[in-house]
């Protein structure tokens, strides 16, 4: 067991600091080339946006192509061309679907448990209108297409988060600081970087049992599915609610 444990540590190839600056930069380097850019096509309101009046597919599509861009690109610097790692390094691995369906259908069971239970607990103290995610209400507000947020959030979405954060991030911190830390740390830092103050909790969680199946099958094929079937699930509740609200 510990001559695989060495040895999988042996195939990162990629430093704490790489993870580091990627983070660090990330959001300069998204900003520099979004705002450029959003000027030039003369989209004036951005998913960041806090408002939604002016939210419309373009103002969607266009900046989310962008951090896709940012997010593989800076994982492809430092990862493959800077250190020499393998794709298959960062966890594009072969891994059994079936055991991968079942990995993600229990740990998807214990998510719904625990984000109710978060929302119970949470909503006695904060309203639910700010407990909904920047997400939930650009889908609510039916400015953007969902034949375009369904791929994305579903199928794009789960791909880029899992190469990142836990392809790339994540063996990086657990190299440093331990199976424990790496998990606690790059979850935390998974949780932050959706943007999201009261999601945080639920996100934490989320974000840690992604880690933890990643540890224990080195392949992110169980996490992107567990992925996409948590964002899937969101998805049909509020496309039910629109549709039981609006007739």
């Amino acid at each position: 067991m510990s001559e695989r444990r060495d040895d999988y540590l042996d195939q990162i190839k990629w430093k704490f600091s790489d993870s580091l600056i990627s983070l660090l930069i990330f959001i300069p380097l998204l900003l520099a080339l979004l705002v450029p850019l959003a000027l030039l096509l003369g989209i004036s309101s951005l998913p960041i946006s806090t408002t939604l009046e002016n939210i419309n597919t373009w103002s969607i599509l266009v900046p989310y192509l962008l951090q896709v861009g940012v997010t593989l690109g800076l994982v492809w610097f430092f990862a493959i061309k800077l250190r020499r790692a393998r794709w298959s390094e960062l966890g594009l691995r072969p891994y059994g679907i079936f055991r991968s369906l079942l990995l993600a259908l229990a740990a998807f069971i214990f998510i719904f448990a625990s984000n109710i239970t978060y929302r119970l607990i949470a909503s006695r103290f904060i309203p639910m209108e700010d407990l909904q995610g920047r997400v939930s209400k650009v889908i609510l507000s039916g400015r953007v297409s969902l034949a375009l947020l369904i791929p994305i959030v579903i199928f794009i979405a789960p791909v880029v988060e899992e190469i990142f954060f836990r392809g790339f991030v994540y063996p990086a911190f657990r190299k440093k600081m331990g199976v424990v830390w790496g998990i606690l740390l790059s979850s935390l830092v998974f949780a932050l970087f959706h943007f999201e103050p009261y999601q945080i909790p639920p996100l934490l969680v989320i974000g840690a049992i992604l880690a933890f199946i990643y540890e224990k099958t080195r392949s992110l094929l169980p996490v992107i599915i567990l992925h996409g079937l948590n964002n899937g699930f969101y998805m049909l509740v509020l496309m039910v609610f629109m549709k039981v609200t609006r007739g």
